[in-house]
């Protein structure tokens, strides 16, 4: 009788032994699962940023390039769809306002030398079912100088669009917009000067005070003193040969040349002001986009 309480009470011990672990392994694998689901949805959610980062980063490079704004949303939205990943309990989503997602906003002020940004919201998070999200919002942004000659004539007009903005203009390449292509137009910044005598020279003659002189026909025509310490015209350097040759356009306003005296050593700069309709030295596009049009 004593053996058969001692089997049972064994039995039963051994079943309460076998139950435990079973609970205890259970409850350990769960929370090992949710652990690796936890870890693989983390990954993915760090690649899916990356996505939207290069979305965006593609979506700057159509926007440079002349794109419309309905281009660089379509591929934000194809560039991320494509190459996004989801799972039951992953969040994730891009989100931008239409109106203020790239600025310049105007595809007409995205000219050549001008940083065009694109920015837009990443969120991600987890699904927790019954308990709700886990969601985290991240700024994302681009920025990119347009580097696409798609202003040739100089105006500050993305020139695809002139037509369609600039009534009365019949070339894309008429930087004074008078109908003229500038390849046959003798006066291209339409300012009464021909292109040939549309020329000035920086002058400096101590205390670090620049003016600037036009000629015509070797006579003094004007002078005016720079009221920055910077210009934007090209510079137009003399070759060996006795011929001129005028230096690329500036993408950045250059400082004025140092008068290493600061007392009475004149500096010069020979510049081009066929672009330059008001002649004060600074090109016409850099008008256009300063911040402060009475600057200069």
């Amino acid at each position: 009788m004593n053996v058969l309480r001692k089997i049972r009470w064994e039995h039963r011990k051994n079943s309460t032994e076998s139950g435990q672990y079973m609970v205890e392994f259970g409850l350990t694998f769960i929370i090992f699962v949710f652990i690796i689901l936890g870890c693989i949805n983390l990954i993915l959610a760090g690649y899916n940023y990356d996505t939207a980062q290069w979305a965006c980063w593609t979506a700057a490079r159509k926007a440079v390039v002349g794109g419309t704004n309905g281009d660089v949303t379509e591929i934000i939205y194809n560039q991320y769809v494509e190459r996004f990943f989801s799972s039951p309990m992953l969040i994730s989503a891009i989100e931008f306002n239409q109106s203020n997602f790239i600025n310049p906003i105007e595809q007409i002020n995205r000219s050549e030398g001008i940083s065009v940004t694109v920015q837009m919201n990443y969120r991600t998070g987890l699904s927790l079912g019954y308990f709700g999200n886990i969601e985290m919002p991240f700024k994302v942004s681009s920025t990119l100088t347009v580097i696409a000659e798609n202003d040739a004539d100089r105006d500050g007009y993305v020139d695809s669009l002139e037509d369609a903005y600039i009534p009365l203009t019949l070339f894309s390449n008429d930087h004074d917009n008078d109908g003229v292509a500038d390849g046959s137009d003798s006066d291209v910044d339409g300012d009464g000067r021909a292109d040939e005598v549309d020329t000035a020279i920086i002058s400096s003659f101590g205390n670090n005070v620049f003016t600037l002189q036009t000629f015509t026909n070797g006579v003094l025509a004007s002078t005016v003193i720079m009221p920055d310490d910077r210009f934007a015209a090209r510079q137009i350097w003399t070759l060996s040969n006795a011929d001129t040759f005028a230096a690329p356009w500036p993408m950045v306003p250059r400082a004025m040349p140092a008068d290493p005296t600061g007392v009475a050593t004149i500096v010069l700069r020979d510049i081009d002001l066929r672009y330059d309709a008001d002649n004060d030295g600074w090109e016409d596009k850099f008008d256009a986009f300063d911040g402060d049009p009475t600057k200069h």
